[in-house]
């Protein structure tokens, strides 16, 4: 979804209206993303022990930096050599690339990997993670209240700022909801709500109602936003993305694990499950110095996409996997 949300609108024969408009919503994977995240921290890790703290922010830590690091370096130094970019000036840029705070900031969150805006989201959900299951196994109604204490923290911080703060710290509400994790918490919040519900109603179902009611809540939404417009700039846009649209994927995901369907047995297929475990690396190159090098070596998106993949591959295989292995013995955790 996302690398045709990037690079379709760039096909000539995908240039009707109608196609665009559908090509434009499909950012939307992205929400998809922040939901199962918060489904999956929250199904391994809710009733981990304080004590586990250490070690569980090391392993989310290793899962993420190192080939984020890797890539984010190869991108810097790219643009200091092709481009005659100066050092001095990329330094700063590139310190808050590696360390994930370039996602507050409205005049950075576009640095570096473009697409890595997203892991400043991520990375704050596992700095929170555990503080919120605490609070939640404290008092369930939390998991109403902490978004919206969340949503509110990030709203009162874009009015006092009022755009005048450095580097575009918290510049807008349309950054607000569109790129920080305030803005999109939500997303998350309903993955822990899917799996608290999961941990206690995971029996196999008869029917195909939940699957297919997500897709269907799903598609009204990406049929809405294409036909409404505005996006991250429109309150209608933000509630749609934010708040109807993970309810229909929650929905989804949540058919996908209790119902046999078609959809349930195309995503546990093996080549769906190689495509799930490169889709870290492949997130990471389907843009930027990789694919630029890629795209000019064979000037085709498809052979592009074809040859991304095996990269992916590659580089789950021969880094990823290892370097998480290794960090998943030094910091093992209760039952595992």
């Amino acid at each position: 979804m996302v690398f045709v949300h990037h690079h379709g609108p760039s096909v000539h024969w995908l240039e009707q209206p109608f196609v665009q408009a559908a090509i434009g919503q499909l950012y939307t994977g992205v929400t998809l993303f922040f939901v199962l995240s918060g489904f999956l921290i929250t199904y391994r890790y809710f009733d981990l022990p304080g004590t586990s703290v250490k070690c569980f922010l090391a392993r989310r830590f290793g899962r993420i930096v190192p080939l984020y690091v890797l890539l984010t370096t190869l991108t810097f130094v790219s643009s200091w050599v092709t481009k005659g970019t100066s050092a001095s000036s990329l330094a700063l840029i590139y310190l808050a690339n590696i360390t994930f705070v370039r996602g507050w900031f409205e005049d950075l969150w576009a640095s570096g990997i473009l697409q890595g805006w997203s892991l400043t989201v991520e990375m704050t959900f596992y700095l929170l993670a555990l503080p919120i299951f605490w609070i939640i196994r404290w008092r369930t109604l939390a998991i109403i209240f902490l978004p919206v204490l969340l949503l509110s923290t990030g709203m009162l911080l874009v009015l006092w700022v009022d755009g005048m703060a450095p580097l575009g710290f918290m510049g807008s509400f349309p950054f607000l909801f569109g790129i920080t994790f305030f803005g999109r918490c939500s997303e998350f919040f309903v993955g822990v709500a899917l799996a608290m519900w999961f941990r206690s109603n995971n029996k196999e179902r008869v029917g195909q109602r939940f699957t297919y009611s997500g897709v269907l809540i799903s598609i009204l939404v990406l049929v809405a936003q294409a036909l409404i417009g505005g996006g991250f700039y429109a309150t209608t846009g933000v509630i749609l993305n934010n708040v109807i649209l993970p309810i229909g994927i929650a929905l989804f995901f949540y058919g996908s694990l209790t119902e046999k369907t078609v959809m349930s047995r195309v995503l546990s297929s093996v080549p769906m499950q190689f495509l799930g475990r490169t889709s870290y690396a492949f997130y990471l190159i389907h843009m930027g110095v990789v694919f630029s090098a890629v795209y000019a070596l064979t000037n085709s998106l498809a052979a592009s996409f074809i040859l991304l993949q095996l990269g992916a591959w590659l580089l789950y295989q021969f880094m990823e996997r290892p370097v998480y292995d290794r960090i998943k013995r030094r910091f093992p955790l209760p039952g595992s």
